[in-house]
C-alpha cells in the first residue's frame, strides 16, 4: 500500500494516535488557507511523495509566517524532488502538509513491519534513526529494539511496556508511550477484519461464460480513499484469456501488486506487463473498466497506482 504522510497521520487519529494538527494543500492559496486555520507563529511545510529522506531532499521546510508559508510552498510545489529513495530521476511534488509547528523535547523512532521469515508482524523502536535508520540497523542493530506480535493474540501490553523501557521512558511519557504504541498497531487492521462489513467485500459481475473466471473487490476498513482497493481476478481455466473486460471500481491508472504467474511464484513468467488503464466505461457493475490479460491458472491482485 502506498499512501501519503497526510493520510497516514488521518488513519492514525481515527484511531487515537496523537499526530500533530496539519491540513492537506494542492495550491500555493490552499497552503496559505491551511496555515490561517491552524493558527499559531510556526508552520512545517512538508513535501508529499511515496519516498523518505524529503527533508535531507529540501521537502521539508520551517516557516515563522504566512509569507514564509506562501514564499516556500511555492518553491516546494512543482519541484522535482530527489532523495536516495527516489533514485536520480525524482519525484514531482503536486501536494503539500502544512502542519503547525511544535516543541520536540525528544525524538523516538516506531515501526511496524512483516517479518518475513517468521510470517509475523513486528514492532520496533529506536532512540536513534529517522532517514538513517538504515545505518542504525547495519551498525549499532542493538539499538533497535524489538517485539514479535502473535496473530493470534495480537500486541499485548507487556510489549508496549517493554518497548518503553528499552527506550528510557519514565513518567506520564512512558503511560502515554504505551497508550500511543497500542493505538498504532490497532490503526492497521488486515482486509480480512471487513469480511462482516458489507462494504468490504463486492463481486465483479465480469459475465464469464465458461464459469471458471471469477473477480471481486476486496475494500480495507480503513479510510483514505482508493489505497486500500484490491481487486483480485482469478481464472482457473486452462487456457489464458487475452483482452479480458474487467470492471473496476475507480477510473486511471492500476498496477499489478502481485501476479501469481510470475517466475518468482513458480509461474511461466508469461503474466500481464502492460500498465492497466482504466475508463470511465461502467461493466460488471463497476463505474470504471479495463481491458487485461489473465494467464491460465493464474490470479491477478490489483491497486489503483496512485501518486
Amino acid at each position: 500500500m502506498k499512501i501519503h504522510e497526510y493520510q497516514a497521520k488521518e488513519i492514525l487519529k481515527n484511531f487515537g494516535v496523537a499526530v500533530p494538527n496539519g491540513r492537506v494543500a494542492f495550491t500555493v492559496a490552499e497552503a496559505v488557507s491551511a496555515a490561517t486555520e491552524i493558527a499559531g507563529s510556526v508552520w512545517v511545510v512538508k513535501a508529499q511523495i511515496h519516498a523518505g529522506g524529503r527533508g535531507k531532499g529540501g521537502g521539508v521546510k520551517v516557516a515563522r509566517s504566512i509569507d514564509e508559508v506562501r514564499e516556500l510552498s511555492s518553491q516546494i510545489l512543482g519541484m522535482r524532488l530527489v532523495t536516495h529513495q527516489t533514485g536520480p530521476e525524482g519525484r514531482t511534488v503536486r501536494r503539500l502538509l502544512v502542519e503547525e509547528g511544535i516543541s520536540i523535547a525528544r525524538e523516538l523512532y516506531i515501526g511496524i513491519t512483516l517479518d518475513r521469515a517468521r510470517s509475523k508482524n513486528v514492532v520496533m523502536a529506536s532512540t536513534e534513526g529517522g532517514v538513517e535508520i538504515e545505518k542504525v540497523a547495519a551498525e549499532t542493530p542493538h539499538l533497535i529494539l524489538k517485539e514479535v506480535v502473535d496473530p493470534a493474540i495480537g500486541f499485548r501490553d507487556f510489549q508496549s511496556r517493554r518497548l518503553a523501557f528499552g527506550l528510557g521512558v519514565t513518567g506520564d511519557a512512558f503511560k502515554n508511550l504505551v497508550k500511543f504504541l497500542g493505538a498504532l498497531y490497532r490503526a492497521s487492521p488486515a482486509l480480512w477484519e471487513g469480511d462482516d462489513d458489507p462494504a468490504g467485500f463486492t463481486w465483479i459481475d465480469i459475465g464469464d461464460g465458461d464459469g471458471t473466471t471469477f473477480a471481486w473487490l476486496r475494500r480495507g476498513a480503513l479510510p483514505g480513499g482508493d489505497s486500500d482497493l484490491v481487486v483480485i481476478v482469478q481464472n482457473l481455466g486452462a487456457r489464458a484469456r487475452r483482452r479480458y473486460w474487467l470492471g473496476l471500481p475507480v477510473e486511471g491508472p492500476w498496477r499489478v501488486a502481485i501476479d501469481t504467474d510470475d517466475r518468482r511464484y513458480g509461474g511461466e513468467g508469461a503474466g500481464w506487463r502492460q500498465p492497466i488503464a482504466a475508463v470511465a466505461v461502467p461493466f460488471g457493475g463497476m463505474p470504471a473498466s479495463a481491458v487485461i490479460s489473465l494467464p491460465a491458472f493464474g490470479t491477478l491482485f490489483l491497486r489503483p497506482a496512485t501518486d
